[in-house]
């Protein structure tokens, strides 16, 4: 009739042909969403990274990756860069472990075929042994160490780094700070299946029942309680397993 009915005198929206879900652009073509930059493989992103040959540069490349299959793919270009020193090691290999949970469990399965490993741990083991060493910051060896510990099954070409990076952070005993002390008590707590002797290296820092007890008590306040189970599974593994340590060490 001549008469429209309510809903036809409203004016028709246009259909909507894009749309965002989680930060991403979507738009609608074929009758279905597409996304309009789908994600690129994490290992072509590593791979198409170019290797800066500026030590600095180099360094922010190397925090770039989100995800460690991306930061294992640059770093099969990016060991060859003449940037390449003992600190990209250790930065490396911190970045590794803070992205470890990016890996799924058939990820860390195959880990051991990855080459950037057999590269890290070859190039890497004559790097940190250099002199320039020496100048890498006491809690980036502690870290990179702790990494070392983390991949220890998955990526056991890594363990060839433990006594390197033991010696490097032995220099820093003294100044180092509570975090970094529970940190590397547990690293060598850990890493001693692969020598059993590795705990000799911390001596100087195990027989001081002061200065555990300090490290103990600074790690009692707020947001440190991963730190504080550092330190107190460290020792508790030591006691298990180092028989004259249980001598030495504090029951608090």
């Amino acid at each position: 009739g001549p008469f429209l009915v309510v809903e036809e005198l409203k004016e028709q929206k246009p259909e909507k042909r894009t749309k965002r879900r989680r930060g991403k652009l979507w738009i609608r073509k074929d009758d279905k969403w597409q996304r309009v930059h789908p994600d690129v493989p994490p290992e072509k992103a590593g791979a198409e990274m170019v290797p800066s040959e500026d030590p600095q540069e180099l360094s922010s490349q190397l925090d770039e990756p989100t995800v460690a299959r991306q930061l294992l793919a640059f770093l099969q270009n990016a060991i060859h860069s003449p940037a390449f020193k003992a600190h990209h090691v250790a930065l490396a290999l911190r970045n590794l472990a803070v992205q470890r949970c990016s890996l799924t469990a058939s990820s860390l399965a195959t880990l051991k075929e990855w080459p950037a490993f057999g590269m890290l741990a070859s190039r890497g083991r004559e790097l940190l042994m250099a002199e320039e060493a020496l100048s890498i910051d006491s809690s980036l060896v502690v870290q990179a160490l702790r990494a070392v510990a983390v991949y220890k099954s998955d990526a056991p070409q890594l363990n060839s780094l433990i006594l390197p990076l033991l010696a490097l952070a032995n220099k820093h005993l003294g100044g180092m700070g509570p975090e970094d002390v529970a940190r590397i008590i547990l690293a060598v707590a850990e890493l001693r299946e692969f020598d059993p002797d590795l705990q000799d290296k911390l001596l100087p820092l195990l027989v001081d029942k002061a200065r555990l007890r300090k490290t103990r008590k600074a790690l009692q306040g707020p947001h440190q309680g991963e730190d504080l189970a550092a330190l107190e599974r460290g020792l508790f593994l030591l006691r298990k397993e180092v028989p004259f340590l249980r001598q030495v060490l504090p029951f608090w």
